[in-house]
């Protein structure tokens, strides 16, 4: 099963991820089906194209959620491989928003804290990068989707006064 969504730089260029794991992706297309609007393209204000860009890059370099090669890969068969099993036994290590809560692993690892650390040399595993994207794009979704909310409960309002 896959799961694919858009994602919007700050300077406005969509990218869209595509993700082919199991696991994740069952979790992710349930959000997807469950937030309104999380199809479309969720807005990361704090990420420009050209460092998004790079960042997708390395992730499908060294993570390659544009491709199902993962699973067969056994010299990939480590702490990826630990981390997509937990993913799959246990859901409140990315449990986002209201029906799921947003777990700390999720809050820790910002973009910025991501790509700084990459760009300074410094090693970042592959799945703190993946949860970064992940709890990045469904917390801007939740703020979507309550922002709807709470257009339509003052339109109701309106509609009732």
């Amino acid at each position: 099963m896959d799961a694919t969504f858009n994602v919007c730089s700050s300077d406005g260029v969509v990218f869209q991820v595509n993700l082919k794991y199991g696991g994740m992706s069952k979790m992710v297309l349930k959000l997807m089906t469950e937030l309104p609007g999380f199809t479309d393209a969720v807005p990361l204000n704090h990420i420009d194209s050209a460092e998004l860009h790079w960042g997708l890059k390395w992730l499908e370099f060294y993570f390659p959620i544009m491709s199902e090669k993962f699973p067969q890969e056994p010299h990939l068969k480590n702490d990826e491989v630990i981390f997509l099993d937990q993913m799959e036994r246990n859901v409140d290590v990315l449990s986002i928003g209201r029906k799921f809560g947003c777990s700390k692993l999720s809050q820790r690892y910002q973009f910025w804290y991501v790509f700084e650390k990459i760009k300074n040399g410094e090693p970042m595993a592959a799945r703190d990068c993946f949860n970064a994207i992940l709890a990045d794009v469904l917390r801007t979704a939740m703020q979507v989707d309550a922002q709807r909310d709470a257009r339509q409960d003052q339109q109701n309002a309106e509609l009732n006064a």
